[in-house]
């Protein structure tokens, strides 16, 4: 099999920014669900971000826990608001076990992976993970990712991969882009957008050029997708985005024609998801934007 149809197994795409608090999580959380709920594709994101925060949006909407404490917490918390008594299922899948590879061997499939629905699984994020980091070499960090899909055929298995990353530059990051295929960029249409996109260029430009032996293709630019915009935009944040998109060092980065739009129940409801939902503007937008990130991606 040559090279060209390997790439095309499978799509790994990073969803990253040096940024924080522009949405990635959610956007990357939307765009999995949609894809594997409406779009029927086999889906594994993978939380590369020590908040954990799309692990625990997933393991809410699904009924899983990371831990015992954590599942009689929330299990207390629901008796007391008196919702479903469900008992959350404690997972053992983490992705601290793929950093561990190098060090233990090979690893069960469900020491890493949590099979959430047919189409959707996990590769749970640690609430830990900084700590792993100060304990275990950095080059195991970064080449854990990619060995771990490769050895385990997962292009293969699965249509798309979504690696959610932290905003800070670390082997973590380094890690995502080294197993992946494309990059996407969220931002929300604020001043310093542009120092992070700028910041996050750098970082790709230099993870390719110190690992080129593993990038026999150069990282694809999906591009830049704002979030977080609303449907009637203040004058003041229509004039910031057009002098962001015209700005000297974004001119030649590529964008998306359509928004990830605003939507008041996502900072409510962790476990809310669009797809799911009754918003059906919402749901529109959000297909429009999904067509758009396929036929970006499938380029």
């Amino acid at each position: 099999m040559d090279m060209e149809n390997i790439v095309d197994m499978g799509k790994v795409v990073s969803f990253v920014n040096m940024k924080g608090g522009v949405s990635k999580t959610t956007l990357l959380k939307e765009l999995a669900v949609y894809a594997s709920t409406i779009d029927k594709k086999k889906v594994l994101v993978i939380d590369v971000d020590p908040q954990m925060n799309l692990t625990q949006s997933l393991f809410l909407k699904y009924g899983y826990a990371a831990t015992e404490e954590v599942a009689e917490e929330i299990e207390r918390a629901n008796r007391s608001d008196k919702k479903t008594n469900s008992k959350l299922i404690v997972s053992r899948a983490s992705i601290a076990n793929i950093y561990k590879q190098t060090k233990t061997g090979d690893i069960l499939y469900g020491d890493a992976i949590l099979d959430l629905d047919d189409n959707l699984s996990i590769i749970p994020g640690e609430l830990g993970i900084n700590f792993l980091q100060r304990n275990t070499d950095s080059k195991t960090i970064e080449i854990g990712i990619e060995k771990f899909i490769r050895t385990k055929n997962l292009k293969e298995k699965f249509d798309y991969i979504f690696i959610d990353c932290p905003p800070t530059y670390s082997s973590y990051v380094t890690g995502a882009l080294i197993a992946s295929d494309a990059y996407i960029i969220p931002i929300r249409t604020e001043f310093y957008s542009i120092l992070g996109v700028n910041m996050l260029l750098s970082v790709v430009q230099a993870v390719q050029e110190e690992d080129d032996l593993r990038f026999k293709y150069p990282l694809k630019n999906l591009g830049i997708v704002f979030t977080a915009e609303k449907t009637h935009e203040t004058t003041g944040k229509i004039n910031l985005k057009d002098d962001i998109l015209n700005s000297e060092k974004l001119v030649n980065v590529p964008k998306f024609n359509n928004a990830f739009k605003y939507n008041s129940e996502f900072p409510k409801n962790l476990a809310y998801t669009i797809t799911d939902s009754n918003a059906n503007n919402s749901k529109h937008d959000l297909n429009e934007l999904y067509k758009e990130f396929i036929e970006k991606v499938e380029k």
